[in-house]
């Protein structure tokens, strides 16, 4: 192997920067902006949309033209000529801030692309927002009947709910009016594990909180789509209104990033069927589902959305790991209506990266 001087060396490093700098110059463009960051400072929030303008100049020797200027966020709105910029010419990139719902400190990029995308250049703005007073309305979005209550949501996702705990979602309430308000809470859809503390009095002005919550015991057996749904009913108002909670019951995992256990992977999870027919016989159409992981995968749960959807698994099905099987789904189309079909299965495993897993069902059901 050949053994560098001290003078080769030097050359070396010395070729390396001089190649480094001509790179570096062949990289910039010849648009130059005078400043790079434009600071608001504080702004207000109710004073709705500021604007700044960046000034630049072509210190090139030929034109240049801004082919793209890309923004951090839609909040961020940029404005710019795509007329050529000569040489020494002058120009302004607007670009205009909408505070709107953003209280608090803020940093937004605005990148400006020339010379055909190759080179670019990136400006940022800055500052502070004050919140402005949001209305009742915005607050409590949803009026439930005209008697002058307000909640401020109508669902409430729970995701994954863990056997033996409780998890706790929030509706928080107002009465604008001047009476006290009775309340009713009357359920169309239940699970069995939902509780809440909805108050059957609201004093008049009052604020509050309702806490939903889902607890599933361990000795319940339980696995798969939980599913609440609540009418609520004010007295002496109509209301439509209804209050949904949706979540997915799950086992407690030990050690939920496990690297050895279960890992369930189908090979698809959309399941397309032909057209068919009232007529016609059910139709099935099959999907794998392989074993990941280093232990047993076990089917806790199988749940279709619709009664024409059937499938082969049955809850306990285990597989072994590294191994795959078949799973068959079939749609009987004389259960379903006329066009098309957009149905699901839900699948609860013991894979505790991904403990429930869903399978789309769709086809179109035509006339004999």
């Amino acid at each position: 192997m050949a053994i560098l001087t001290r003078n080769m060396a030097l050359r070396v490093v010395l070729t390396a920067v001089a190649c480094a700098m001509t790179l570096g110059a062949l990289a910039q463009s010849s648009l130059r902006f005078t400043r790079s960051v434009w600071d608001f400072g504080t702004i207000r929030e109710a004073d709705g949309k500021v604007s700044c303008s960046f000034e630049y100049v072509n210190r090139g020797k030929a034109p240049v033209v801004i082919d793209q200027v890309n923004v951090s966020c839609g909040c961020t709105t940029p404005e710019f000529s795509r007329k050529p910029i000569k040489a020494g010419e002058r120009g302004v990139l607007k670009v205009t801030f909408d505070p709107a719902n953003r209280a608090g400190e803020f940093a937004k990029e605005i990148t400006v692309f020339t010379g055909g995308r190759r080179y670019r250049t990136t400006l940022r703005i800055t500052g502070n927002i004050i919140a402005r007073t949001k209305t009742v309305e915005e607050l409590y979005p949803t009026a439930v009947g005209d008697c002058g209550l307000r909640i401020d949501a109508r669902s409430l996702p729970f995701n994954y709910v863990t056997q033996n705990e409780r998890k706790n979602l929030f509706i928080n309430y107002i009465n604008t009016s001047s009476k006290p308000i009775r309340v009713r809470l009357v359920q169309s859809s239940a699970s069995g594990f939902m509780r809440h503390d909805f108050p059957q009095t609201i004093a008049a002005g009052a604020k509050g909180r309702v806490t939903f919550s889902y607890s599933v015991p361990r000795s319940s057996g339980y696995f798969g789509e939980l599913r609440d749904v609540f009418e609520v009913q004010v007295e002496g108002c109509e209301s439509d209104v209804r209050i949904s909670t949706n979540g997915y019951a799950i086992e407690q995992f030990e050690i939920p990033n496990n690297e050895l256990a279960p890992k369930a992977e189908f090979e698809r999870q959309l399941l397309k069927f032909e057209d068919v027919h009232k007529g016609d016989n059910p139709a099935t159409v099959s999907v794998r589902l392989t074993n990941d992981g280093m232990e047993p995968l076990i089917i806790r749960a199988i749940q279709p959305s619709h009664v024409a959807i059937t499938t082969s698994l049955d809850a306990g099905t285990t597989v072994a790991p590294s191994e795959s099987i078949n799973v068959r789904v079939t749609i009987d189309p004389a259960k379903l209506d006329y066009g098309r079909a957009i149905e699901h299965i839900v699948l609860i495993t013991n894979d505790p990266k991904r403990p429930m897993r869903q399978l789309r069902v769709t086809g179109v059901v035509r006339d004999n």
